[in-house]
């Protein structure tokens, strides 16, 4: 058994005092379906001590807004939940790099340009609206 899934079931049963494998199964489907909630609460703090350690070390706003955003989408799906111009041009390119590092991973070259198509109109409509194509 992968050493990752034993801790996890480590963790869940120290946690829940289950000991039975359906009782493990029903604690990871309730962690599961509280999933969204936890990470709404837990990603905004990530961003709020990237911002404040960036302005700590003396980054430019530049560099703190974008830092900010490191859970954000250009759809505005995200969390921080911004869209469009509010999403730092220099965000975007580093989530499509990681997104297609990811894909490419997991599906090969295929995977990563049909990612990288699907998310292209929003991607050229700002770029039209920008006067870049």
């Amino acid at each position: 058994m992968p050493r990752t899934v034993e801790l996890l079931r480590q963790s869940i049963r120290r946690s829940t005092a289950v000991t039975s494998a359906v009782g493990v199964e029903q604690a990871i489907v309730r962690a599961l379906a509280e999933l969204p909630v936890v990470l709404v609460r837990f990603f905004p703090g990530h961003c709020e001590v990237a911002r404040r350690l960036g302005a700590r070390m003396g980054f430019p706003a530049s560099f703190i807004n974008t830092v900010g955003q490191i859970y954000a989408r250009w759809d505005g799906h995200g969390v921080p939940s911004l869209a469009g111009d509010d999403v730092s041009p220099a965000h975007l390119c580093a989530s499509l790099a990681h997104d297609a590092v990811t894909f490419h991973r997991l599906g090969g070259v295929t995977a990563a340009v049909t990612m990288a198509r699907e998310r292209s109109a929003g991607a050229t409509l700002w770029a039209v609206e920008h006067g870049l194509t």
